[in-house]
């Protein structure tokens, strides 16, 4: 016979197993919608590159056989490191906290 405690506590397992599969499934869900999202915009961008191309080939725009020139890389650069004063202490630093 099982006893009360022991079902209590199959209870209480079983509650917390069925929660987290009701996260996961949200999760999984905002992961399907964004996923669905990103294909709805690759198709958009796609048809409108399509249609650019036809008119620019109906002006008869020697687009195609320009040169692909891309633009200098420019170098990104951090702020500037602040003068040392003897003495003073370093501020401690802010912990990011993480999006869940």
């Amino acid at each position: 016979m099982i006893s009360s405690e022991e079902n209590y506590k199959y209870k209480q397992f079983v509650e917390q197993l069925y929660l987290k599969s009701q996260e996961i499934q949200m999760e999984n869900e905002r992961y399907a919608y964004r996923i669905l999202k990103v294909k709805k915009l690759i198709k958009k961008r796609s048809k409108e590159v399509a249609l650019i191309k036809k008119r620019l080939d109906r002006y008869n725009d020697d687009w195609r056989n320009v040169p692909m020139e891309l633009p200098p890389r420019q170098l990104k650069r951090g702020p500037k490191p602040k003068p040392k004063i003897p003495g003073e202490q370093p501020k401690p630093r802010k912990n990011k906290q993480l999006r869940k």
